[in-house]
């Protein structure tokens, strides 16, 4: 990653890892994986942001918050074990000289959460981790980069945490190439007009959605029409063929010149505002 040029990787964790519930099914261990990996971040270079990816109850139903479902995220005391799992982050590792950042949550399912519940969430994380010396950073909460530009006065070193993704909607899937480059440059003049800190923590040059599993096990592609989840459907816009196995190697070369233009737009669109995280072992 040093060789490329990379300076800056964003690490997810479930809160699992870091401050386990009793009766929790996950297999432990990845808490003292992100230690080494900070050491190994360190000996090269490399800053480091932390992100607590899965709270307790699951903060948008999205498996890889550690359950698929309902969203059960600040029910019961689940507030408060979300802070506690981000206190012991900050305790064992906000000092370390490859964390520049702690991710409070990553993206909390603000249209099917109260805001003013998330926005307090926040607050009380960032009061939590404001003397850390770290930058604090939140998600858009899916209500859009500039929607939080009268929020967080006072509230020093924040950064704001948007993803761009242009493969979850039909809309975006029927796109041609030219109508995906022009959509990331419009969403970069969009992120320029943002009064923070901001970066695009998590992007993709994928085009389709035909990768293995990326709308849940066994829920299919919405490109290709198999998609079934939750009572919704799709309608058939292309073929997965060869777009799935995890590797471009099977992909043609027009579809390799495409990716490469649609990567470097969005590059440059993220780059009008703070940039982009390579984002480091997803969960």
């Amino acid at each position: 990653m040093k060789s490329i040029g990379l300076n800056f990787v964003r690490i997810p964790i479930g809160y699992w890892s870091v401050s386990p519930r009793d009766g929790d099914p996950y297999v432990q261990g990845a808490y003292e994986v992100l230690g080494k990996a900070l050491d190994w971040a360190s000996a090269h270079g490399i800053k480091v942001m932390i992100d607590l990816h899965g709270a307790p109850g699951s903060q948008n139903g999205f498996d890889n918050s550690g359950r698929r479902g309902a969203i059960q995220w600040t029910q019961g005391d689940t507030i408060s074990q979300t802070h506690t799992a981000l206190d012991k982050i900050r305790d064992d590792h906000a000092a370390h000289a490859a964390v520049a950042a702690i991710e409070l949550l990553n993206e909390p399912m603000g249209p099917s959460l109260n805001m003013d519940t998330v926005r307090q969430f926040y607050m009380d994380g960032w009061g939590a981790l404001e003397g850390s010396h770290v930058a604090v950073t939140f998600h858009d909460a899916f209500e859009g980069a500039t929607s939080w530009n009268n929020w967080g006065s006072g509230m020093w070193a924040l950064l704001l945490d948007t993803h761009h993704y242009q493969v979850f909607d039909a809309g975006s899937l029927q796109m041609g190439i030219g109508q995906h480059i022009s959509t990331a440059c419009g969403f970069g003049q969009s992120l320029a007009t943002n009064n923070k800190w901001s970066i695009a923590g998590e992007w993709t040059g994928a085009m389709t959605d035909c990768a293995r599993w990326l709308n849940g096990r066994g829920v299919g592609a919405r490109y290709d029409g198999t998609y079934n989840y939750n009572g919704q459907s799709s309608s058939y816009i292309g073929s997965c063929s060869g777009k799935f196995s995890g590797t471009v190697a099977r992909l043609g070369q027009a579809d390799h010149n495409n990716i490469k233009s649609f990567i470097n737009a969005q590059m440059a669109a993220f780059e009008k505002a703070d940039g982009w995280v390579c984002l480091a072992c997803p969960s």
